[in-house]
């Protein structure tokens, strides 16, 4: 119990720093090869077959993606993501596909699994603190595109 309490706080930590960082930088890490970006399966989630959801990885420094590049992953190189295709085009496909994103894992795959709709609302509301923008194509603003997401069924954010 201790482990997994240790393990959530500093998950959400990690989670924190991301968020603080892909903000400030504007740019989101992965992992890519010519086959694609690296993939996983989540711990977490499973869809309605049971099956374990796919999660996407993503860290806030190239320096973090590129520790990760081993074990099976060795064949990839970090990829940059300008924040506004991250927040517009992953992370709204990630979500249609019910796919998950992976923040800021380790080299043993231990990181935080986040649905990708809370993840933009989370960036939003980080942007915002910072006093920052960013460019999205389509839409007239991310304030949009986070108010469609927040009129959305199940939306989790009604706090905001």
């Amino acid at each position: 119990m201790q482990q997994e309490t240790s393990h959530a706080k500093q998950s959400d930590e990690q989670y924190e720093r991301f968020l603080r960082r892909v903000c400030e930088t504007g740019r989101v890490w992965s992992l890519n090869n010519d086959e694609g970006f690296v993939t996983t399966d989540s711990a977490e989630y499973e869809n309605e077959e049971g099956e374990a959801l796919a999660l996407f990885c993503f860290w806030a420094e190239r320096e973090e993606a590129l520790a990760c590049a081993v074990e099976g992953w060795e064949v990839y190189r970090p990829a940059e993501i300008p924040l506004g295709e991250f927040i517009e085009k992953w992370c709204v496909w990630m979500s249609d596909d019910e796919m998950l994103a992976g923040i800021a894992f380790d080299s043993a795959l231990v990181g935080r699994e986040q649905e990708p709709l809370q993840l933009v609302l989370d960036l939003a509301g980080e942007l915002e603190r910072l006093g920052k923008s960013v460019q999205l194509g389509g839409f007239e603003s991310l304030g949009e595109l986070v108010d469609i997401i927040r009129r959305l069924p199940g939306s989790n954010d009604a706090s905001e």
